[in-house]
């Protein structure tokens, strides 16, 4: 089996969850003796390249965002991928037409769920990455969801409701690498991750803040992340978070986007780690924080969608809810006893249900079954 991933910013580029989620899953597949190639789409790369790994086998592509991708297609084809994975919607038709063109299967990873995200926002009018993924959930040979919610939230809204590939969905959690020896924190902190997007319920965040800062005004929020590829709306949003500390006396580290050694010691650091977002596919920041023990004050979406097993794990509000962000976290942080005690419950259900071996048990028997 050869399985070439079609998707965007392969890491050591990352703009986003997707880059790391693709570049872990890679990473650990090809750890298993798997043979795995990556065609990635770049938002900032001027001509194409092609980089062969060690092995000869397997290989990586890349190429500009306003490229032509007839040249690295043509690599792609002739390196002869038996399945072709396309991790975003949006070069759906670059990979239908790759899998056609050397006789693989092409299946549909989905890592956003576009209508419900513009439903969410109240945008009236369909956008271009939701016609191409309602053309891809009818196409696609088969579909891997991150989560059961993902899988639910997309069969209740897509358009695609019972077409080709439905038939051929699998769930498989994203693996998260487990950490090293993490220490407990010594002073209070909060870690927040993730892209400056509404959606990630950063504005929600940054007006519960202010109530927490009355109540625990030595309380740090750590904040890492940011808006690679925009640097205007980056640069607004690092604003917005700077006017929070200068008007409300918060402690605040604007953080930027880290590799993920460094994001490993801010988890380790944080007394926990705070998820408001409107939705998730899969959930790395809190997956990755209940890997690390930290409990997570976040929504019932993605990974967490049972508010029982995130209430075991941390502490479960509604999104957009700004009072009920602002209290959770002040009674969070009134009782790292408790913080303690519900990290350790979150190492537990990383360990029962989201452990690395687990998950990419998962992946390569879903590959196997597509691949046919």
């Amino acid at each position: 089996m050869r399985v070439l991933h079609l998707t965007r910013d392969f890491p050591p580029r990352v703009t986003g969850g997707v880059s790391v989620a693709v570049g872990t899953l890679v990473t650990l597949l090809r750890g298993r003796g798997q043979v795995h190639s990556v065609l990635s789409v770049d938002t900032d790369r001027k001509g194409g390249i092609l980089v062969a790994s060690p092995e000869g086998d397997a290989a990586l592509w890349r190429c500009g965002y306003k490229e032509r991708l007839e040249p690295p297609l043509q690599g792609c084809l002739a390196w002869r991928p038996t399945l072709v994975l396309v991790h975003d919607a949006l070069l759906w038709r670059a990979g239908r037409a790759l899998a056609l063109g050397s006789g693989a299967r092409c299946a549909l990873v989905v890592h956003t769920l576009q209508r419900v995200q513009r439903m969410l926002r109240g945008l009236p009018v369909t956008t271009r990455s939701e016609e191409a993924q309602e053309i891809a959930f009818r196409e696609a040979d088969g579909m891997i969801f991150p989560s059961a919610w993902a899988y639910a939230r997309a069969r209740e809204g897509s358009a695609g409701e019972g077409q080709p590939g439905r038939d051929a969905a699998f769930i498989c959690p994203l693996p998260v690498a487990p950490p090293d020896v993490v220490p407990d924190p010594t002073d209070l902190r909060v870690l927040w991750e993730g892209r400056f997007e509404d959606i990630k319920g950063v504005v929600t965040l940054r007006r519960a803040w202010h109530a927490v800062v009355k109540h625990h005004p030595t309380a740090v929020l750590d904040v890492a992340g940011g808006l690679p590829g925009t640097p205007r709306r980056d640069a607004w949003e690092r604003g917005e978070w700077d006017a929070l500390a200068r008007s409300s006396g918060a402690r605040i580290v604007l953080h930027g986007w880290l590799p993920a050694a460094d994001l490993a010691v801010l988890r380790a650091r944080a007394t926990l780690v705070v998820a408001p977002s409107w939705c998730e596919t899969f959930g790395l920041a809190v997956a990755s924080a209940w890997a690390a023990g930290r409990p997570v004050v976040g929504t019932a979406v993605g990974v967490a969608a049972d508010p029982e097993l995130l209430s075991r794990g941390g502490w479960c509000v509604a999104p957009q809810d700004v009072p009920g962000l602002s209290a959770a976290l002040v009674a969070a942080l009134a009782d790292p006893a408790e913080c303690r005690l519900r990290g350790a419950c979150a190492r537990s259900i990383w360990l029962d249900r989201y452990a690395e071996a687990s998950c990419l048990h998962q992946w390569s028997e879903a590959l196997s079954a597509l691949h046919g």
